[in-house]
């Protein structure tokens, strides 16, 4: 009879000790195991801390499962444990529902219900949540999609410092989308992003600052934003840089150095500063002149579309006589014309008026010339001037001249005294 009694005096003990365990206790021994990598003890302790209801717990064990650490990977039984510890208010397991039902993981997808469990949450202040919501009213998903709404929960979580929502609000700033088209706000929402190290807010906050975009232009602010990108190793960054360098904007014109950057930038694989250094090798601009290294790096470029490269590589066949190929150039040079640039159309133009390299056709040499003339390459003027005078509409050639003179150029006035001549001995 007295060990019966011992016995159970032993269960009740235990049986007290058991529920008398702190689960704010438990909570705090599993991140201590979770922290020094035991995740086996951790999960275990997460669980018994989860059964007593605590909700802080019950989302800690259900990540357990959601990310496989110390049990066996179930995406089911996570949300079963966010849903716990969901219903009992607590934010980022609301959160976590919310992307489980967004994603479709462990529940099957619906995005009514991951709305609802982001709106909970971020109507409770959850930053993650407020962005999350704002995206979903963003995109419309599980929502009309409603521009409005999102900057109000963009505004909030940005307010909070959310590195993502700042961005994408001073995206719809920019852009209007959701509010007025405001480049100034939008370059405030923007600052403090890229003051958070954030390399492409950097990158755009240099830009701002080099096109007074939003604020006022000042290359020396533009410079420095671009660096602090390029300390991240970010090809773009180096590619300005190597720009302002070669501009003398912001900074001592070097073209050395400009040349220094547009290797480094090369050598990440950018297109555009591909193209640049093979400029400068064709023209000798900070290096010596050296068209054998200058093609590989415009072909390059020109095949992935740039047309600075596609310029260069027309010009280079176009004239560099032991690489010089006239189908070649003209093939380069079209490429270049129709992506907008003008003195490719003009070159293109003279190609199709002389023959070189493509049919001889009047017709599509005016046509180019005009493009030029559209973009205001005076040039292109004056030789479709030349045109006009061979054709003898004499009104459209001195129409052309004077412009091309005004803006500078003097041979144009040699042609409207011929006009004039000419004119002179019709009448006589």
């Amino acid at each position: 009879m007295k060990l019966a009694n011992y016995i159970y005096i032993i269960c009740i003990t235990l049986l007290f000790n058991a529920c008398s365990k702190d689960p704010k206790q438990l909570l705090a021994e599993a991140d201590a195991k979770y922290n020094a990598k035991d995740y086996v003890t951790a999960a275990k302790l997460y669980g018994e801390a989860a059964d007593l209801d605590l909700p802080e717990a019950q989302h800690r064990y259900g990540e357990c499962f959601y990310y496989g650490e110390g049990v066996e990977k179930n995406l089911t039984t996570a949300v079963e444990w966010f849903s716990k510890a969901a219903d009992l208010g607590y934010s980022k397991a609301q959160n976590d529902l919310g992307s489980c039902y967004e994603l479709g993981e462990g529940v099957n997808q619906d995005y009514g219900k991951a709305v609802a469990w982001y709106t909970k949450a971020a109507e409770s202040g959850y930053s993650i949540s407020q962005f999350a919501l704002a995206e979903c009213y963003a995109n419309g998903i599980g929502v009309p999609q409603d521009y409005t709404s999102s900057i109000e929960w963009y505004t909030k979580a940005a307010n909070q410092n959310h590195t993502q929502a700042q961005a994408c609000l001073a995206n719809c700033y920019f852009n209007g989308l959701g509010v007025t088209k405001d480049p100034k706000e939008g370059c405030k929402w923007l600052t403090k992003v890229a003051e958070q190290g954030d390399e492409a807010a950097q990158l755009q906050l240099g830009g701002c600052y080099y096109d007074g975009t939003g604020v006022e232009k000042d290359y020396t602010q533009a410079l420095n934003w671009f660096k602090k990108a390029a300390e991240k190793n970010n090809p773009m960054a180096q590619l300005y840089i190597g720009e302002c360098y070669l501009q003398g904007d912001g900074v001592e014109k070097n073209d050395t150095i400009a040349v220094e950057w547009f290797e480094k930038s090369a050598t990440q694989g950018c297109s555009e500063a591909k193209a640049s250094l093979g400029k400068c090798y064709y023209e000798g601009t900070g290096v010596m002149a050296d068209t054998l290294k200058a093609e590989p790096l415009l072909i390059e470029a020109a095949k992935n579309n740039d047309v600075l490269a596609q310029y260069y590589l027309g010009i280079l066949y176009l004239t560099f006589e032991p690489k010089k190929d006239p189908k070649e150039a003209a093939k380069w040079l079209k490429k270049a014309a129709k992506n907008g640039h003008q003195d490719a159309q003009f070159n293109l133009a003279i190609c199709y008026e002389e023959g070189n390299g493509v049919t001889k056709d009047i017709e599509q040499a005016v046509k180019w010339y005009n493009k030029a003339i559209e973009k205001g390459h005076t040039e292109a003027k004056y030789n479709l001037a030349i045109y006009f005078i061979n054709i003898n509409e004499f009104d459209t050639a001195e129409e052309l001249l004077k412009d091309a003179y005004n803006e500078g150029l003097p041979d144009a006035l040699d042609l409207l005294k011929e006009i004039e001549s000419i004119r002179y001995d019709d009448n006589c």
